[in-house]
């Protein structure tokens, strides 16, 4: 068995023209890939700027609510030493 280029006779400007339109082929392929990618590329882009404004927005969210409770646990923790302190002047001013 024979390989196929072998059984067919080409002049060589015939195979040379051959390969130029393969080439090109090729190349166009090359390209519409390229703009593919530059498309797929811009989508990341849109998608990673959506995200940071998203997690800015959350980080916000969560910087007021940690504040509140930071201020919750220090007014528990003082009350908690206060209301010890307050019963037992209370008890000794009704005594």
């Amino acid at each position: 068995m024979k390989a196929y280029k072998h059984e067919v006779v080409m002049k060589d400007e015939t195979r040379i023209a051959l390969l130029e339109q393969s080439v090109g082929h090729i190349n166009e392929t090359m390209l519409r890939i390229e703009k593919r990618f530059d498309s797929i590329d811009k989508r990341f882009d849109t998608l990673e700027s959506d995200m940071k404004q998203g997690f800015a927005r959350l980080d916000g969210k969560v910087d007021s609510n940690f504040r509140w409770l930071i201020g919750t646990i220090v007014t528990l923790f003082v009350l908690n030493g206060l209301v010890p302190v307050l019963g037992h002047f209370i008890q000794k001013f009704t005594n």
